[in-house]
């Protein structure tokens, strides 16, 4: 038995944890009714604004359990392009390939599949590319392979991500350049696919790494810098970050992007002129390094879109990059097509944030939204019907 000091204890120690609980569920449902606020006002912006024409969400089938419920909630909520990881890291294909590795059994096709689900519900697709080689086809073409500036080629030290190897190419190579239009090929005449969507991998760097620094490139800059009155290279050693000519081999790798994604952009058009051409890319400095300049690309016109990938969860960051980069194409006068991404980095956000973004590029005149990704805004309850207002109809 309590005696009366224990009783008294006791039940202080009650009063104190409902008061605390009290207070909790009083500031959860002032957020609760702050959020609700805000997103009616947003929602209210959004619709004075007009909508976007096309909002889109990236899917690797992969992450997905249930595709068609999926697509149904996407047409639900006005979502209107997806675009397909068909190759991730460039390991595994989602469809028969000649030159990926197919996950899937005989008699299957998840790609087309996926294709004739979404054209069903009036949801375009791209698919989503990645240039990225693998262990075997490099054990076949061990040429192919990008070189470290120590001369160890991506075959013999692979990159990783976390406990993944990863098998970046040469970009130079010939051979390779073939192979990747050669499978691009593959998927544009097979598929009833409606874009491309390029990663940004099949440049120079990968996940802090560079390359590449094989005696092809070698030869390949010198007769870059020869042009630009530079005579006294001292290889690699003047091309590393650090090096004299860092910056000039930057300018080369950059290039030499440019060129190969005119080269494939051309292919694709020959077959198919109405697919709609694009690549990934990022408003970042460190990008150069990968050769992917995204104004070089914009100024030239090399592709169709160029769709960034903003990922913060600081909405003022995502809103001056999208100014920014909308003041670039209008100075470069550029006849691509700039498109925002949104995601990622909101993957533990509420609707709201991800609808605070969304209205951020909105007010800047962009037409086109793409989320990164489906499986993330799937996670977040109730965040497709936030899009669903933001669709112009």
């Amino acid at each position: 038995m309590m005696d009366t000091n224990e009783r008294f204890i006791f039940l202080l120690v009650v009063i104190a944890i409902g008061g605390m609980i009290a207070l909790t569920i009083g500031y959860m449902e002032h957020v609760r009714r702050s959020e609700m606020r805000r997103l009616e006002s947003l929602l209210e912006r959004a619709k004075e604004l007009g909508g976007f024409d096309i909002i889109g969400a990236y899917m690797n089938p992969g992450d997905v359990g249930d595709i068609e419920g999926l697509l149904d909630r996407m047409k639900e909520n006005g979502v209107n392009l997806i675009i397909v990881f068909v190759n991730p890291r460039g390991q595994v294909a989602y469809y028969p390939s000649k030159y990926y590795k197919f996950i899937g059994g005989r008699g299957e096709d998840p790609l087309a599949r996926i294709i004739d689900m979404a054209h069903e519900r009036g949801i375009k697709v791209w698919a989503w590319f990645d240039f990225m080689g693998y262990k075997e086809l490099l054990e076949r073409h061990p040429d192919w392979a990008a070189v470290y500036p120590d001369g160890k080629t991506t075959l013999e030290r692979p990159y990783y991500e976390g406990s993944a190897a990863r098998y970046p190419m040469n970009p130079l190579h010939p051979e390779v350049k073939e192979f990747w239009k050669n499978a691009l090929l593959e998927l544009v005449t097979r598929y009833d696919i409606d874009g491309v969507n390029f990663e940004d991998d099949y440049g120079y760097c990968y996940g802090g790494e560079n390359y590449s620094y094989d005696d092809m490139n070698r030869k390949a800059f010198l007769r870059f810098a020869l042009e630009h009155n530079v005579t006294d290279v001292v290889w690699p050693d003047d091309v590393v970050p650090g090096g004299r000519y860092h910056d000039l081999w930057i300018k080369f790798k950059c290039h030499t992007i440019a060129e190969l994604t005119k080269e494939l952009y051309q292919a694709i058009k020959s077959v198919k002129p109405h697919v709609v051409v694009s690549i990934a890319v990022a408003v970042h400095p460190w990008q150069l390094e990968c050769g992917v300049d995204w104004r070089l690309l914009a100024k030239e016109g090399c592709i169709d879109a160029l769709t960034f990938m903003l990922y913060s969860d600081d909405t003022d960051w995502v809103a001056r990059s999208a100014k920014m980069v909308s003041d670039e194409f209008k100075r470069l006068n550029s006849t691509v097509k700039p498109i925002i991404i949104i995601g990622w980095e909101l993957r533990d956000d509420p609707p709201v944030k991800w609808l605070e973004q969304a209205v951020a590029v909105l007010e800047l005149g962009y037409k086109e939204l793409i989320l990164f990704d489906a499986s993330i805004v799937d996670s977040i309850p109730n965040c497709w019907s936030v899009f669903k207002e933001l669709r112009r109809v």
